[in-house]
């Protein structure tokens, strides 16, 4: 198992977690009626030492209002590209999921079994075409043979292809669904937007008072999205996320004190080759050491203004691209809005 696998797995073995995905995500009637104290994980390490060499996953157990009790089986994708062959791998665990309940007298083989939701969160950046259900990826050759053949489906959540306004809806905010913060920033890629995600988890970590679930989500941040965002966002590294708003506003000064290192180098350097040419056209006509000498003086003024100058477009331009808003620009550089308008 990678870094970046158990670093998702790590997330979805906290309660909470859990809770967030049925209750924000699972749209079935059954989820209402969950007995969410009766929610518990069912270690997997020894359900099948061939399993554990093929899929990475978490099995929580939890009771309905009407005494039945459910397996949910969440196994976490992360390959670039969505399997077709999927349905059967997840079929494939399911009966071995309940061949380790029987053995281990968790159910009772002469009772009928429980019913187990298989969900597969992928994160890839194509889009998954392929079937989700056993009976799609079986060569439907004649009628008979249809009725041998059990529609076996699992649970989809292709986090690219779900809709903004359902992570942003008012029932995820009102019920602090870490899960929909999570889709997000892997939807995310704008800096501003991360940091005020980030800060949103920050926030109800602080009144959770959940140190455990705070360490693993910032294993998944710092494994999982991080890496993923390095060409586009740079990210800061952090251990809890009780650091997160002193290390993003770290980094942050960072990229803003190299913004500016740079415009000035660029301002001195385009103001200095114009100084030094002016200098050596007043110097043809009144002498080519003083017009030097005084086209040097003229060059090191322009080149602090030009360097000023370039200092606030050039940070503006970084805050920009960051996903700073206009109103943050206008206050950190002085430039008026028709100026942060036009780069």
């Amino acid at each position: 198992m990678t870094r970046r696998d158990e670093a998702y797995k790590n997330i979805f073995m906290h309660r909470e977690i859990i809770i967030n995905l049925l209750q924000g995500f699972v749209n079935h009637g059954w989820v209402k009626y969950i007995n969410l104290d009766s929610l518990v994980m069912i270690p997997t390490e020894h359900i099948s030492d061939k399993l554990d060499r093929r899929v990475n996953d978490c099995v929580w157990k939890v009771k309905i209002d009407d005494g039945r009790e459910l397996f949910i089986f969440i196994m976490i994708e992360f390959q670039s590209t969505p399997q077709r062959l999927m349905p059967l791998r997840m079929s494939t665990y399911r009966n071995l999921l309940y061949q380790h309940l029987i053995k281990s007298g968790d159910i009772d083989k002469n009772q009928m079994l429980p019913p187990v939701l298989p969900i597969v969160i992928y994160n890839g950046d194509k889009e998954w075409r392929y079937p989700t259900s056993l009976f799609d990826i079986i060569d439907n050759s004649g009628d008979e043979l249809l009725e041998l053949i059990r529609n076996e489906s699992f649970l989809l959540f292709d986090i690219n292809k779900i809709s903004k306004e359902q992570l942003e809806s008012a029932n995820m905010e009102k019920s602090k669904n870490y899960v929909s913060k999570i889709f997000t920033l892997e939807q995310s890629a704008q800096y501003g937007h991360i940091i005020n995600v980030v800060a949103q988890i920050h926030q109800w970590l602080n009144e959770s008072k959940d140190e455990e679930l705070s360490k693993a989500l910032a294993v998944w941040f710092n494994n999982v999205l991080r890496p993923s965002k390095q060409s586009r966002v740079q990210l800061p590294l952090f251990e809890n996320f009780s650091e997160v708003k002193s290390m993003f506003l770290k980094n942050l000064e960072r990229i803003v004190d190299k913004a500016e290192e740079e415009a000035l180098a660029r301002g001195w350097k385009k103001g200095m080759e114009k100084g030094i040419a002016e200098g050596m056209e007043k110097g043809m006509e009144k002498g080519m050491e003083k017009g030097m000498e005084k086209g040097m003086e003229k060059g090191i003024e322009k080149g602090i203004a030009e360097g000023r100058k370039e200092e606030k477009i050039l940070t503006a331009q970084k805050f920009k691209q960051l996903g700073v808003d206009n109103e943050t620009i206008i206050k950190a550089t002085g430039l008026s809005p028709e100026q942060i308008e036009k780069l």
